[in-house]
């Protein structure tokens, strides 16, 4: 009964009215046209937001904590239905990065791995690991454990890094990836991801104002007052 009901209050979800795909112009990597974010009983959450992201481009996303700005990258990486007006992502694999990334209790290859389970030879997977600051683990990669608890918060954010570095995606929305490590190692991470990772486009979250030079962009974002 528990499933059914499950299931029916899926089907009652309301569907985006339009949303992300294939269809942003040649060289640009997101085209946003009139995007209003609403929470699911309809209420505005933000002012009409348009703006064409060019491939390759970081921009910021800043802004006072609970207005809405992990609801709009949700949004765009087709995670939140409830908006109205239009948005297309360009060519390519979009991922969507929270600062508390999902560790399963697996082997770290599958944690790495993850949400896929296959694509990249233990080489690579090695070399990740290497590259994020976690290279004391890349020989164990079968070791099966709980790594959410194992990991401190700045590691699981590395192997957040290590993700995107394996998954190569052509967007990327990141949502205060970085909280957990210093300014130092902040700035790493980002400067890393942005040398292995010329041609992607990051919309980025973050409190870190020391971090702000890496972006040549921002985002027009209006919330809308509660």
């Amino acid at each position: 009964q528990r499933l059914g009901r499950f299931e029916e209050a899926l089907g009652a979800v309301r569907l985006p009215r339009s949303g992300g795909g294939q269809g942003a112009a040649p060289g640009d990597a997101l085209d946003v046209r009139g995007l209003v974010l609403e929470t699911p009983q309809g209420r505005v959450l933000s002012s009409p937001l348009s703006m064409r992201v060019p491939q390759g481009a970081w921009w910021m996303l800043s802004g006072p904590s609970g207005t809405g700005k992990s609801t709009l990258l949700r949004t765009l990486s087709g995670l939140w239905p409830s908006f109205s007006g239009s948005f297309a992502l360009g060519p390519g694999e979009a991922l969507f990065v929270p600062q508390k990334p999902y560790l399963p209790h697996d082997t770290l290859r599958a944690v790495l791995l993850y949400p896929k389970s296959g694509g990249a030879d233990d080489g690579r997977l090695r070399a990740a690991l290497r590259t994020v600051g976690l290279g004391r683990l890349s020989d164990s990669l079968d070791l099966e454990l709980d790594w959410g608890s194992v990991l401190s918060g700045g590691e699981q954010q590395r192997v957040a890094a290590a993700r995107i570095l394996l998954m190569k995606p052509r967007i990327l929305f990141i949502d205060e990836m970085t909280n957990q490590l210093d300014e130092a190692s902040a700035r790493e991470i980002l400067s890393l991801l942005k040398k292995n990772l010329p041609g992607c486009s990051v919309i980025a979250v973050t409190h870190q104002k020391e971090l702000s030079d890496l972006f040549e962009g921002r985002v027009p974002w209006r919330p809308v007052p509660a």
